[in-house]
């Protein structure tokens, strides 16, 4: 889940198999607090014998070396963990990625609005057909 505290972004993952929240945060150590918040929510929503108490895991993420990019490294991150790749990026890559999502989020949008059109067109039939 993205997260935002006050100006900045970090993304938290949470592993139910092995109950450990991630933490991904590209300034390395701001916002430690909505983690610990998680966590005490998940082990008193979870108390009832389910299991281990969820953890914090360590801290993985690529490291930023400015204040505007932390919402391309939520979205890298999120993506490198979704498709399960390493997480391989920096600094110098950020126009590169930002290119990239933007592809990325075209490409969808449009995928997305054929399948809306294809949906109203056989809503349509549908009720014509009645």
């Amino acid at each position: 889940m993205p997260i935002c505290t006050t100006q900045h972004w970090t993304l938290v993952v949470l592993h139910p198999r092995t109950r450990v929240i991630q933490r991904y945060d590209s300034l390395h150590g701001l916002g430690d607090n909505h983690v610990h918040q998680i966590q005490k929510w998940l082990n008193t929503e979870y108390e009832s014998g389910a299991g281990p108490e969820w953890t914090i895991g360590d801290h993985v993420s690529p490291r930023q070396d400015n204040s505007d990019d932390c919402g391309v490294f939520v979205l890298a991150t999120a993506r490198s963990v979704v498709m399960k790749t390493a997480l391989d990026y920096n600094t110098d890559v950020i126009a590169m990625m930002r290119k990239r999502i933007v592809e990325e989020l075209k490409e969808n949008l449009h995928s997305a609005k054929v399948h809306l059109e294809l949906f109203e067109f056989e809503s349509l039939y549908d009720k014509q057909s009645v």
